[in-house]
């Protein structure tokens, strides 16, 4: 079956006596044979059409516990049965973060990603073809910054900028283009650090950015606030300050000529992973153990962690919010000059899966 349609989530009075009887007779097959084709034809209906496209969906890392319900989906792949009855879908997971998925999608590896909402504005201002679907996490991004507990000269933003304005600041990243990169240009943008002076060494994952900067291999990095939890707590690590934004964290994106081309098979596979994020949340119990048992999370930590991420279950794009976005990441030049200038609000998303509205943010 082509990828060309989904259906949506019955004389003689005696001899004329036996022609009417027989007349009747046929009627009623008839009528039965139409009412059964009727129903068939519904109950066929209901069964999800087999989409023919190959799609290989990729992330910025279940490792990290930013990621959440997405390793849950993980263990619960069947879901995509409902919506496809022969889905033909591959994950890719990626350490290297954000721009690590972009790169794959950029070579055509990967057609449907799920990464940083400023990682997406940032690679659709430099031209990337690609463009957001849906919202994924609906919780914004809440980092750390963090460096060496032993570098005394490293103690607040004013430190770092006195070292980023004079000999050099190092930061240490995922990959280029990955929030962690981004993060540390929103940091230079708002507080005028010479963005010459700094430096970004990529490791290949967060895990590898902690080391770096325990080694001292590196001055400082960004990191979630779940990923380096323990690591502060036992003093491995030391926070010199948070970043806090205030729109969506992250958001799935897909290439524009698969979105024209396999409208069909990408929507099944949207409906799909919202549905597991509803599962997901609907049981606060299953969630708990989850969460606890693979990010290896103590009771209290799993509990801070299960009352501020929320995941979409709609895939609902807030325009506000994303135009929030983009002014931050202008005025703090993440999006350069020639970027913001040629940047097309409604180039960085489509409402052809789920609405785009201009309700405030976040939801209630």
């Amino acid at each position: 079956m082509t990828d060309q349609g989904r259906p949506p989530s019955g004389g003689g009075t005696s001899k004329g006596l036996m022609y009417a009887l027989v007349g009747l007779v046929v009627v009623l097959v008839v009528v039965a044979g139409i009412g059964w084709g009727l129903y068939a034809t519904k109950k066929t209906s209901t069964v999800p059409q087999a989409n023919t496209a190959a799609l290989t969906i990729g992330d910025f890392g279940v490792s990290h516990p930013d990621a959440g319900a997405w390793a849950w989906m993980y263990n619960n792949t069947s879901v995509f049965k409902q919506y496809d009855s022969n889905p033909n879908v591959n994950f890719e997971d990626f350490p290297g973060g954000s721009g690590a998925v972009l790169s794959a999608m950029e070579s055509g590896k990967v057609q449907l990603g799920m990464i940083a909402g400023d990682a997406a504005v940032s690679a659709i201002a430099k031209g990337v073809n690609i463009t957001i679907v849906a919202v994924y996490r609906i919780t914004p991004i809440g980092d750390y910054v963090l460096v060496n507990p032993n570098n005394t000269k490293l103690n607040n933003f004013s430190d770092m900028g006195k070292l980023a304005n004079t000999t050099g600041l190092s930061f240490a990243n995922s990959a280029p283009g990955s929030l962690d990169y981004l993060l540390d240009l929103l940091l230079a943008g708002q507080y005028h650090w010479d963005t010459s002076k700094i430096t970004h060494d990529y490791v290949g994952s967060f895990e590898a950015q902690d080391a770096a900067v325990r080694d001292n291999a590196t001055n400082a990095t960004t990191g979630a606030y779940f990923d380096a939890w323990e690591l502060v707590k036992n003093h491995q690590l030391k926070v010199v300050g948070d970043i806090n934004e205030s729109w969506p964290g992250f958001v799935l994106v897909a290439l524009n000529s698969y979105i024209k081309a396999h409208p069909n098979t990408l929507s099944a596979a949207l409906q799909a992973i919202f549905k597991v994020n509803v599962l997901f949340q609907q049981n606060y119990t299953k969630e708990y153990n989850f969460i606890k048992s693979y990010y290896n999370m103590g009771p209290n930590e799993t509990k801070f962690y299960l009352s501020i991420m929320k995941w979409s279950t709609n895939g609902t794009i807030y325009l506000t919010s994303l135009h929030e976005e983009v002014n931050a990441m202008e005025s703090a030049g993440v999006l350069n000059a020639t970027e913001a200038a040629h940047l097309s609000f409604s180039s960085l998303y489509t409402s052809e899966f789920y609405p785009a509205i201009n309700d405030p943010f976040p939801p209630t």
